[in-house]
C-alpha cells in the first residue's frame, strides 16, 4: 500500500507525502494507518494532488485529537490544514446529528458545510474504505452515513466509482445474505462487468460514428440496486444488471 502511493505520487511532493506517513505510524494505531494509507492511495488513483493525500493521511489524527492544525499547517501548509480542518468539521456535524436529522437534510447541509469539494470526496473514499476494511464490528453510524448521506452525494457529483463502493460495502454489512444472493446470480466481478461494458460502449460508437452524433456511457449496477429491482422483478426478467 504505502509503496504503491510513495512511487505513484509527483517526485516534487515525495518528501512531504513521506513525512506525513511517518507522523501517521508514529502517532496512529496500526489499524489506523492501514486506513488511512489506503484512502491516500484511492486519492491517488483519482488523481488527486498534493495537499488532499495529505489531508487523507492526516485528518484521522486530527479528528482524534492526536495532532493540532497548527502542526500540520506548520509541516503541511495553510490548504492542507484547511482541508483536515473541513473534513473533520463535517464528520462532527454527521456523526452527532445522523439518528437526528433526516438524510436528505445532512447531504444539503454536508454540502453547505464544504468550501471545497476535495473535503466530500476525502470523506466518502475515508468511509468507503472504513466499510471494506471494518475495524469494529459497531459501524452502524458509518453504515447510515455512507448509505444514506454520502451515497447520494456520489449520484449527484458523478462520482460512480465512490458511489459503488459506498452501496456495496454498507449493503454487504448490512445484509451479507442478501449480498452473496445477488454476488452469486452476478457471477462477474467488478472489474468483468466494467470490461464488458467498455467493450459494448466502444462497439456502439463504432456502429453510431458517422451517423449520429452522440455520447455512450455506461456503468455496472451496484448489488444494492439489483437487490432492491429483485424485490419487484425475478432475475429471469432482469435485462439490466449492467
Amino acid at each position: 500500500m504505502e509503496n504503491f502511493l510513495l512511487s505513484q505520487v509527483d517526485k516534487l511532493w515525495l518528501e512531504d507525502i513521506k513525512k506525513a506517513i511517518e507522523l501517521v505510524k508514529e502517532t496512529y494505531s496500526t489499524e489506523q494507518v492501514n486506513h488511512s494509507i489506503r484512502t491516500a492511495n484511492i486519492l491517488v488513483n483519482k488523481n488527486l494532488k498534493k495537499h488532499t493525500i495529505l489531508a487523507a493521511l492526516l485528518q484521522t489524527g486530527f479528528f482524534e485529537k492526536y495532532l493540532t492544525l497548527e502542526n500540520i499547517e506548520l509541516d503541511f501548509g495553510e490548504e492542507t490544514s484547511l482541508l483536515v480542518k473541513e473534513c473533520t468539521r463535517i464528520k462532527e456535524v454527521l456523526q452527532t446529528n445522523y439518528k437526528k436529522v433526516a438524510p436528505e437534510t445532512l447531504s444539503a447541509l454536508t454540502l453547505s458545510i464544504a468550501t471545497d469539494l476535495r473535503t466530500i470526496i476525502i470523506l466518502m473514499a475515508d468511509f468507503s474504505d472504513s466499510l471494506q476494511y471494518p475495524i469494529t464490528k459497531n459501524n452502524l453510524s458509518q453504515i447510515h452515513i455512507a448509505k444514506n448521506i454520502f451515497y447520494p452525494l456520489t449520484v449527484k457529483l458523478g462520482i460512480s466509482d465512490l458511489g459503488w463502493k459506498l452501496s456495496d460495502h454498507s449493503f454487504k454489512l448490512e445484509n451479507p445474505n442478501g449480498y452473496n444472493k445477488i454476488k452469486k446470480f452476478v457471477n462477474k466481478t467488478r472489474e468483468d462487468r466494467e470490461k464488458l461494458i467498455e467493450e459494448t460502449k466502444n462497439e456502439i460508437e463504432h456502429l453510431l460514428k458517422n451517423k449520429v452524433k452522440a455520447q455512450v456511457f455506461g456503468r455496472p449496477k451496484n448489488f444494492l440496486a439489483i437487490f432492491e429491482k429483485n424485490k419487484k422483478v425475478p432475475f429471469k426478467k432482469m435485462h439490466d444488471i449492467y
